[in-house]
This record gives structure tokens, sequence and C-alpha cells, in this order.
């Protein structure tokens, strides 16, 4: 009988206190988007695959121009993307970890059609050299294959990136290996990857804070 009465007890608590906590969910919600939002731009700073591509090698090897601009804008991309799901599990009483949350879209479609995502060249009258440059689809979903064949790259000459390097004929191009991406493993999920401790501590701290203030506001 003890027995039966302490598991009702726990029932009618968990079932309270989730009730709380429920009406909390838009509140974690918005702590936990505002969160990650801060861990993208940690990462696309400390990245140094974002660091090459705005004025480094990777730079000059895919063309980019203006690229500081175009990271800038994809990084705020992946910040709108960013979707919160958060609900209550079914088993509440064990805890914060019965929360579920899922955050990232990773298929980056949204992503790759962003202006952005392309390079355009010009003629100094304005007119279109050319189909547009999908460099960011190479670098998140080509790996290391060839992409462009008969060309290679020769650091020769200052290029249309405004730094040393053009394509010259002969041999062949792809994405170099360090910085090769797929779908599952590109230069966006590394820098989020890097950013993973801190992304899940600052969740748990969220859930947590938010326990302390439902837990008082029941009393």
């Amino acid at each position: 009988m003890a027995r039966r009465k302490l598991i009702d007890l726990k029932s009618a608590i968990s079932k309270e206190v989730s009730e709380i906590l429920a009406n909390r969910i838009p509140k974690i919600t918005e702590d936990i988007k505002r969160a990650l939002e801060k861990n993208v731009d940690i990462g696309f700073s400390e990245s140094s695959e974002v660091a090459s591509m705005k004025s480094g090698r990777l730079r000059a090897e895919l063309g980019l121009q203006d690229a500081e601009s175009k990271l800038d804008r994809i990084k705020e991309a992946i910040k709108r993307d960013i979707q919160i799901e958060v609900k209550l599990g079914r088993r509440f009483f064990i805890g914060p970890r019965a929360f579920i949350v899922r955050a990232f879209n990773t298929n980056f479609t949204s992503i790759t059609s962003i202006p952005e995502a392309y390079q355009e060249y010009t003629s100094v009258r304005g007119n279109i050299l050319g189909p547009p440059l999908t460099w960011l689809d190479w670098m998140l979903f080509r790996g290391a294959k060839r992409i462009v064949v008969g060309s290679r790259f020769s650091q020769r000459l200052t290029g249309r990136s405004g730094l040393k390097g053009i394509m010259i004929d002969g041999g062949s191009w792809r994405v170099p290996t360090n910085f090769a991406g797929t779908i599952k493993n590109n230069f966006i999920t590394r820098l989020l990857e890097s950013r993973s401790r801190e992304i899940n501590n600052g969740i748990t701290t969220i859930i947590d804070r938010n326990l302390v203030t439902s837990g008082r506001r029941a009393i």
C-alpha cells in the first residue's frame, strides 16, 4: 500500500510539474534559439575554414568576391533557419533529460538557395560572364570530387578574388581535401560540432533555470 501511495504521489507531482513547465516551453524555446544563434556566431568567428574563405587560399581557389559579406549572409541564413522543437518526454519525472530538443535543419536547402551561395562575374560594362559558380554547393556537398576538368589552380597571378590565384589550362580542380564537405560533414556541421559541448551545456542550463523558476511558482 505504501508503495502504491508513493507511485500515486510521483504521478501527481509529475503531472503538476509537467503542466507548469508546458507553459514555460515558449520561453525555453526562445532562450535556446538565442543561445544557438550566439554559438553560430562564435563558431563562424573561430572556424579556420571560414577564415580561409574570407581572406585565404580557399577564397582564391573559389574565386570569391566580397567573400566576407557572402559568409556573413550565410551565417545569418543559418540562424534564421534554426527551428526549435521542445517538448516534454513521457517520463518527465526523471528530470530535464526527458525534454526533447530539436534545432538545426541540416539539409541546407534554404541556405544554398540564397544569392550569396553563387558567384557571378561581370565585365566592366556590367555584362554577366558565364553561368554563376555554385561555390557553396561545392563546399557542402561535393566532397573531394573533381569539379573542373581541363583547368587547374595556379598562384602565378592575381585572380578575380583579389588574391594570388587563377585557373590555367590543363589538369583539374576540386575543393582541397582538408576543406572538402559532404551533407553530413562540411564546414558548417564542423563548426557547429566544435561548439557541441557549449551548446549542450547551454540547453541544460536553460532547462534547469526554467525548472527552478517553475518550481518556485508551484510552491
